[in-house]
């Protein structure tokens, strides 16, 4: 399975501490902001250099995060320091969820990502509804269209096939008891 480049150069949130700030992830990030809003033709070159970007990382000319990641494990530092901020930022969210129940889902069965997301859900209390990705999967081998052509986004089949498979899953969890 292979990972598609979804990149906006626009603000982001980052968890600063205690709060949240939003700002650009990388340095300058306003200044292309600024640029990208009065210049559709920068627009237009920055989405073809961060493909052109992806393609030579994909092929190993490039650093590839993903790589790195499958080839150092879960001991990764960056990757340790990532699965310690989402779990800081899940407990955040069920915290202010108060008695709202709260589920998650995954995307995609990819290894070592799925095995933390559900260790981090574990850990901070929120339902995980695990069927999603093998579900599509599924509907996918056999034969069904439920991507966009960037292969990674569902398309209105996909959508309405994890919206049943959601419902169904969060009726088996009986989330509408009010405290947990």
């Amino acid at each position: 399975m292979s990972f598609q480049t979804n990149y906006s150069a626009g603000v982001r949130p980052f968890l600063m501490s205690s709060h949240i700030e939003y700002r650009f992830p990388r340095s300058l990030g306003y200044l292309r902001d600024v640029l990208f809003t009065h210049s559709r033709f920068l627009l237009i070159l920055q989405g073809k250099i961060i493909r052109f970007k992806s393609l030579l990382a994909g092929k190993g000319l490039l650093p590839n995060l993903w790589k790195m990641i499958d080839e150092r494990g879960v001991d990764f530092e960056p990757f340790k320091e990532s699965v310690e901020l989402t779990e800081t930022l899940m407990k955040k969210i069920k915290d202010r969820a108060g008695g709202i129940p709260v589920a998650a889902f995954a995307v995609d069965p990819i290894e070592p990502y799925l095995s933390q997301f559900k260790e981090i859900f574990r850990k901070t209390g929120i339902d995980f509804i695990d069927e999603i990705p093998y579900t599509v999967m599924r509907e996918e081998s056999l034969g069904e269209k439920l991507r966009l052509t960037d292969n990674a986004h569902w398309n209105e089949e996909g959508h309405q096939l994890v919206g049943i498979t959601l419902s169904q899953a969060l009726q088996r969890l009986d989330l509408n008891q009010t405290q947990r």
